[in-house]
């Protein structure tokens, strides 16, 4: 949640650095940076998932192959993306992650619990 906030706010800053909108800015550093799969590796998903295709054939699946990898590889340029405007602003979270609390266990609870009345 911090990280989805603080990435927000760094987007925010650099497309009014480069007085361009939000969106223009993550299509030119993002959609536009992020190659489509090659045949290759389509055909290599394809093989290496071929149980997990339903029975259907490589040009019955192949556009939902492409699609898969491309949002694929849209996802990983946007992680690369924002680290390098995270390195660029030298972000640094001293925030301590919350910690879990600990359950007590049966014994620790009998231990505890107060005396009960006659």
């Amino acid at each position: 949640m911090l990280n989805g906030l603080i990435q927000e706010q760094l987007v925010t800053s650099e497309a009014a650095a480069r007085k361009v909108t939000e969106a223009d800015l993550m299509k030119a550093e993002v959609d536009d940076k992020s190659a489509g799969p090659t045949p290759d590796e389509v055909s290599k998903f394809y093989e290496t998932n071929k149980a997990r295709m339903g029975g259907k054939s490589f040009d019955e699946i192949k556009g939902d192959i492409e699609k898969a990898l491309k949002g694929q590889k849209t996802n990983d340029r946007r992680g690369q993306f924002l680290a390098e405007l995270t390195a660029k602003n030298n972000v640094k979270i001293l925030l301590e992650p919350p910690r879990a609390r600990r359950s007590r266990s049966v014994r620790e609870r009998r231990r505890w619990a107060p005396p009960t009345r006659r």
